[in-house]
């Protein structure tokens, strides 16, 4: 319905004590231009405030002053409202109450459903319609205890038999066929059915005389009373409120009901660099709301979608939806019921514009059937190829099914996944193919080389859009402290930050570590449980897991000559370098992938090829020429590292919020 229908049809009738001037102008800029305010009793008093809002509508003559009307509470207020303006659809509002954005869009949806009389939100003024757990209470502001309602609300309108004493909305039309009498809001007749009042789960509104309480635990021996329809948001609610993310400076808002297009990412749930490129990007975008569709499983099980969670682009705890997958998806679904299902009605509830695939691992096919406008990012090149650390950049290779079942064969314990037959893999592929191109995607790589081996090895998505921007990088903390300059030892310290697993650096480090440890000290920061491999080496030391954030503290404890960045095969980006570009770190780096792309040859650091003697070599070469390293760090600090300035601005990330926009 437009702003004027609502005002031609609509009237908000304020009642109780007279309100401050203040709190009765936010109440005018909220509703629709137009509308009419009609001030009972007391209210009536209260002066005149802006004559324009915030959008130079004129609210000058909007407040109807009916001083004569004695309605104290709110079935006064109802009675005296469906007497003066018989047929109108009317909101009762108590004078003072604590209203969220976007309340008055969200009762009249819910007064628009067939056989609603009356639409009422969740409060403070009954446990009932608490959204807090039993012997719970909370200080919370009203609009964050809203907005976790919406979000972790299932948007459900429940039938109720009273509505808020705060605030209700009521259909003049239904409303005519009800004896006076029966109008109340304290409790809704039976025999008005079908006639019903509903309570929204995702609506919250509070006095602000008064806390918020959860209902009283039972008392022993006393029957429990049934099970609360608010059972499941309650629990939600408690447990986002112990988390940081409900008092966060930078709140997830209301996606799908405010102005901002909603961008939904489809996640797997093994954390890294793809998780990583999500929230920065989230973080790094003020235009967009960004939601989360991760795929959980268990690794042992090899199974990866047995729950699908909805989370905000934090990736906040607990989730705004969870399905449990009756059939679950072990590696990728090429269609599945219930996760098609599940997906319609999210992108439905929450108003998504877009999606954005950054793995399908976990997840069914249908994630790019939505019809949405779809990008498909390339952290790896799953489900093309199920072999995850293989080297994409050898040209001598096909990647055909003779070749795939040579890599299927030979994949030994260490494959990630249950499925072995190059049947299923080579069906998921020209299935992943088609549904690519049907869905008209677009193809997003953050280097040169991910996106030419991208190609190379799926030849027909040449024809679909593509475009190569590399990921941003996430600013550091603020008082996190410089690198120090290393002093003069015998030996180098060298740092190796990251996962050192098989292809990304525990293969050539081993070769190599005999020869290093004469010229260098190593110290594994982050490396994970594949480097207890390393426990115990000489000169090698191992921190297994950090916090992001920690990082600099940790590399300035050990203050180190340069990095090393050992993969042996392409990586596609690099979180890795951009993070010691970042803090001014030379790297030594196997010229391969998406490291050669972005590393200049003793500019930003130094090239060697992916074989144990040549690391050894440069190594050597740096301990006996230290001004090597001085030079280089010196070079990098003149030249402002600039590519660092890059991400710590955002401005990767703004490059890649550029696809988003409608074009």
């Amino acid at each position: 319905m437009s702003d004027t229908r609502q005002a031609a049809t609509l009237r908000i009738a304020i009642f109780g004590a007279a309100p401050t001037p203040a709190w009765l102008e936010a109440t005018a800029r909220s509703a629709p231009a137009g509308l009419t305010l009609a001030l009972f009793g007391r209210c009536a008093s209260v002066a005149d405030p802006e004559s324009n809002d915030a959008e130079g509508n004129d609210r000058a003559g909007c407040y109807e002053r009916l001083a004569d009307v004695d309605a104290n509470d709110a079935t006064g207020a109802l009675r005296a409202a469906t007497s003066r303006w018989p047929g109108a659809d009317l909101i009762l509002l108590r004078a003072g109450t604590a209203l969220p954005p976007y309340w008055i869009e969200r009762l009249l949806r819910a007064l628009s459903e067939p056989d609603v009389l009356a639409a009422g939100p969740l409060d403070n003024c009954d446990p009932a319609r608490a959204p807090l757990p039993e012997g719970s209470d909370s200080e919370a502001p009203a609009q964050t205890i809203d907005m976790l309602c919406y979000r972790h609300g299932r948007h459900q309108l429940l039938d109720a038999s009273a509505v808020s004493p705060l605030l209700s909305a009521w259909s003049g039309a239904r409303l005519r066929g009800v004896a006076s009498e029966q109008i109340t809001t304290a409790a809704i007749a039976a025999q008005l059915s079908p006639l019903r009042a509903v309570l929204l789960d995702h609506l919250y509104v509070a006095d602000p005389a008064q806390g918020l309480s959860g209902p009283p635990i039972p008392v022993a021996g006393i029957d429990a009373p049934p099970p609360s329809p608010l059972g499941e948001l309650r629990e939600q609610v408690a447990a986002a409120l112990r988390s940081d993310a409900a008092f966060s400076t930078n709140p997830a808002g209301y996606p799908g009901l405010d102005s901002k297009p909603v961008v939904l990412h489809v996640l797997h749930g093994w954390g890294g660099g793809t998780e990583r490129f999500v929230r920065d990007l989230a973080g790094a975008d003020t235009e967009r709301h960004h939601l989360v569709l991760v795929a959980r499983g268990d690794f042992a099980r090899r199974s990866y979608g047995e729950e699908i969670e909805l989370r905000d682009g934090a990736l906040s705890d607990p989730p705004l939806r969870r399905l449990v997958l009756p059939n679950p998806i072990r590696s990728t679904a090429l269609a599945h019921r219930a996760y098609a299902a599940f997906l319609y009605l999210l992108t439905r509830e929450f108003g998504v514009n877009q999606i954005i695939v950054s793995s399908l691992i976990g997840h069914s096919l249908d994630a790019l059937r939505t019809g949405l406008p779809t990008l498909v990012v390339g952290h790896d090149f799953y489900p093309l190829w199920p072999l995850l650390h293989r080297d994409f950049g050898d040209r001598a290779l096909a990647f055909d099914v003779a070749q795939l079942r040579a890599d299927l064969d030979g994949s030994g314990n260490a494959f990630e996944f249950s499925e072995r037959g190059s049947e299923f893999w080579q069906a998921l592929r020209e299935a992943y193919v088609a549904a690519v191109d049907n869905a008209g995607a677009m193809l997003v790589a953050p280097s040169k080389t991910m996106m030419a081996n991208l190609l190379h090895l799926e030849p027909r998505f040449a024809l679909l859009r593509h475009a190569v921007i590399g990921h941003g990088l996430a600013p550091w903390p603020a008082n996190s402290p410089p690198l120090p300059a290393p002093p003069d030892r015998g030996r180098l310290r060298l740092v190796m930050i990251g996962r050192v697993r098989s292809g990304k650096g525990a293969e050539l480090l081993r070769a190599a570590l005999p020869g290093l440890r004469e010229h260098a000290e190593l110290f594994l920061v982050g490396a994970g449980s594949d480097a207890e491999q390393f426990f115990g080496e000489r000169g090698v030391h191992v921190v297994l897991n950090y916090r992001r954030d920690d990082l600099p503290a940790l590399l300035a404890g050990i203050a180190p000559d340069a990095a090393l960045l050992l993969p042996t095969v392409a990586e596609t980006f690099s979180y890795a370098l951009s993070e010691l570009f970042s803090l001014g770190l030379p790297t030594v780096a196997t010229r391969i992938g998406a490291l050669a792309e972005r590393i200049v040859d003793g500019l930003d650091g130094w090239l060697v090829e992916p074989d144990a003697t040549a690391v050894v070599a440069t190594i050597a070469r740096l301990r006996n020429d230290r001004g090597l390293t001085y030079a280089l760090v010196s070079d990098l600090e003149e030249r402002g590292q600039q590519s660092c300035i890059v991400c710590h601005q955002g401005t990767k990330d703004q490059d890649f919020i550029e696809p988003l926009k409608p074009h």
